[in-house]
């Protein structure tokens, strides 16, 4: 599972699901991953960081069954 957090703040939607994801024992075996444009301003839990539109980005992306975006996917 990838969440795109291309927004200047991580204070919104993806965040709530996020943390909700992490309270529910039922996603324990999902491999999560958070795309930031720059992932060092944040600590978080269980998840990897990527940095947005790096080779890591695309590999995550590609390989993940489910996405969450708070902004639109496409890229320039």
């Amino acid at each position: 599972m990838v969440v795109f957090l291309g927004r200047k703040k991580y204070n919104d939607s993806p965040q709530g699901l996020y943390e909700y994801i992490c309270q529910e024992n039922h996603f324990d075996g999902y491999r999560i991953t958070l795309a930031f444009k720059e992932p060092n301003k944040y600590s978080v839990g269980r998840a990897q960081k990527v940095r947005i539109d790096t080779v890591k980005f695309f590999i995550a992306a590609l390989s993940s069954k489910y996405w969450i975006s708070n902004s639109a996917v496409e890229r320039n």
